[in-house]
């Protein structure tokens, strides 16, 4: 499975807001190190080598699109959230359910806000979560609540990329699926704790553009989503050479249930001048802010939440960076086309910031956060 090109636009232009974050946020996949790869240097999308067409309709499967292209998989796990790579996320972003086809069919609908976990480092514990701007009735796929055992079959669903090379072709415009198998660990060289090898080849595998798909479980009561997409099981760039890596779902329900259960339901609308910290400013088209005061704040671990309001008919978005040490790294943002954003994240104790970005736009602007 590998990913299509997508064009930077719109998608750029957010992440140059976090230059200093990872390449990961670059949407690369499957590079020859391991991790996620630039996607200047030509990368694709995840897309499934050999297998099959989609032999059932998978209500639960999303297309992620950043500028009307698709990008990643994402599964659908209740009625407003997914679960996608970390690596997939930036910029502003919407998913196709319903269709087969990755470019046509189906509902788009907005995502807005994205939340990769609080232990992404751009290889292991490589899962974010998607939440959309309104709830959907198709049927969500239920979360293993074990990982799956070396030798259990599973199936991977992906519009990636049809052969093993790099940027050998752009993917398949119809859904495919591979049946194969989970691996003892040893089997991959870049696995990491929370994360399944799953058997390939480099006639039969994910690939470029599978990225955030879903590795899915058979049971009695049908599927169950068991991990995503993450990268290659060894540091070669062709697909298959050693097996690929998915992030294990069950090793991170703790951390999904939160968000998706409700028990954590974020900050929700509007409030910002109810929130413990709050500072204003002004933005012209295509400016950014850091706050507090153009600096940072150290936090204990646990829930942050943040709330920004521009002007009526621009687009303002809200970012949350994390200091990893070397560089920041956007964590979470609200990325909706409107004037208003809230951006809710569960993370560890660390140094933090939020930047507001004018997308479209200018004027003055309130934010307003909770911290730990």
């Amino acid at each position: 499975m590998a990913r299509t090109h997508r064009s930077f636009g719109r998608a750029l232009r957010r992440l140059g807001v976090v230059a200093a974050a990872s390449a990961a946020l670059l949407i690369g996949s499957f590079s020859a190190t391991g991790a996620v790869a630039n996607e200047t240097e030509g990368d694709v999308g995840a897309n499934i080598v050999g297998g099959g067409p989609a032999t059932e309709e998978y209500p639960f499967m999303a297309a992620l699109l950043s500028g009307g292209r698709q990008i990643c998989g994402a599964t659908l796990v209740s009625d407003r959230w997914l679960v996608t790579a970390a690596h997939c996320t930036g910029g502003s972003m919407s998913v196709r359910l319903g269709s087969h086809n990755r470019s046509s069919g189906g509902e788009v609908v907005p995502v807005s806000q994205y939340i990769n976990h609080p232990s992404y480092n751009g290889g292991n514990h490589d899962i974010a979560l998607l939440e959309l701007s309104r709830s959907v009735s198709f049927e969500p796929a239920q979360m293993a609540s074990s990982a799956p055992g070396s030798g259990t079959g599973v199936r991977l669903l992906g519009w990636g990329q049809t052969c093993p090379q790099r940027g050998c072709d752009g993917g398949s415009e119809t859904l495919k699926e591979l049946n194969t198998s989970v691996l003892a660990s040893s089997n991959c060289q870049t696995w990491g704790q929370g994360d399944l090898c799953i058997d390939g080849s480099t006639s039969q595998t994910a690939c470029y553009g599978d990225s955030g798909g879903p590795a899915l479980q058979s049971t009695g009561s049908g599927w169950v989503l068991v991990g995503d997409t993450s990268r290659a099981g060894d540091y070669n760039s062709t697909c298959g050479t050693g097996n690929v890596i998915y992030t294990s779902v069950a090793d991170h329900r703790d951390w999904i249930d939160q968000y998706v259960d409700g028990s954590d339901p974020g900050p929700g609308p509007g409030g910002c001048e109810d929130r413990s910290n709050g500072e204003n400013g002004s933005l012209s088209n295509g400016q950014t802010a850091v706050h507090p005061d153009g600096s940072y704040f150290q936090a204990g671990a646990g829930s942050h939440s943040g709330c920004l309001k521009g002007p009526d008919g621009t687009d303002f978005d809200l970012h949350l960076q994390r200091w990893n040490g070397s560089y920041w790294q956007t964590v979470a943002s609200g990325t909706t086309p409107q004037s208003e954003e809230t951006v809710s994240y569960d993370g560890s104790a660390g140094y933090y910031r939020w930047i507001a970005e004018s997308y479209s736009g200018s004027g003055s602007y309130s934010i307003g956060w909770d911290q730990p």
